[in-house]
């Protein structure tokens, strides 16, 4: 009953928050770009954008790419989101609030990318940041291995080590270009549900790729291994600004609806 009711209050107060953030004004975002080396046939000649939206529903919206490489696109979302746009093998993060205006320069050869108009320091900041965050990224299949050859306790540990190293350099990064406080608030969201997700999606991706029982797995699992859950700010007035907040809540609902239904 208890977690019954933990997982009805978090409902509501994801819906307010969700209604609160759709108040700001529901206007149009315009964003424009050239891909200064654009190639038909190695890039295509549509663009696919794509916003995250609660319980894996992703908001995709597909462009069309001129032969001289000019795109064009509108947004309309209720509140402030990171998207991607993606074309070829190319893939670019942006950060969009209603009623911006944004120009995206691209060159794709060399990975460089200029911003302008709204948010174009942040959006330069974030594609740094995504780059540094992807270099501490371990290898798929070394995550799978540690997945399977590593205690409970001992993953949580391996997780939180490495949330400290990552923590640290992006620190120094936050330091260094001087960063708004707009997108320091930003990346501090995205590693915070970034290291929830992690430890949400272990209890269903470890049986899967250890091919053992899942529910004999998930009653190895102390309750305490949770206890992150239980934290006061669990949902803050920007998470719907981050994509890693998309995954976590996925895997949340999941969990919690679980939960709920072995108590019924």
């Amino acid at each position: 009953m208890k977690n019954k009711l933990l997982y009805l209050l978090l409902c509501a107060k994801l819906l307010l928050l969700s209604e609160a953030k759709a108040q700001e004004a529901m206007q149009r975002s315009i964003i424009t770009g050239n891909i200064s080396d654009y190639n038909m046939q190695r890039d295509g000649e549509m663009a696919e954008v794509i916003f995250d939206d609660l319980l894996e529903v992703r908001v995709n919206s597909i462009i069309h790419i001129d032969s001289t490489g000019n795109f064009s696109f509108q947004v309309t979302r209720p509140f402030s989101q990171t998207g991607m746009l993606i074309f070829g093998e190319n893939l670019y993060s942006f950060y969009v609030a209603p009623g911006d205006s944004q120009h995206f320069d691209i060159h794709s050869s060399i990975a460089q990318t200029t911003f302008t108009g709204n948010h174009a320091e942040f959006n330069t900041n974030l594609n740094s940041y995504f780059k540094l965050i992807n270099s501490f990224g371990d290898d798929y299949d070394i995550q799978n291995s540690l997945r399977c050859t590593l205690s409970i306790e001992e993953y949580q540990t391996y997780i939180a080590e490495n949330n400290n190293v990552v923590n640290s350099a992006v620190d120094a990064f936050l330091e260094e270009s001087k960063a708004g406080n707009e997108f320091k608030s930003w990346s501090i969201s995205h590693r915070k549900y970034s290291s929830m997700a992690n430890f949400m999606k272990y209890r269903w991706l470890k049986p899967i790729k250890c091919k053992i029982n899942p529910d004999s797995f998930n009653l190895t699992i102390p309750p305490s291994y949770f206890s992150f859950l239980k934290e006061p700010n669990l949902i803050e007035k920007n998470s719907l600004g981050s994509q890693s907040f998309y995954y976590f809540f996925t895997d949340y609902y999941n969990y919690m609806f679980t939960e709920v239904m072995d108590q019924v």
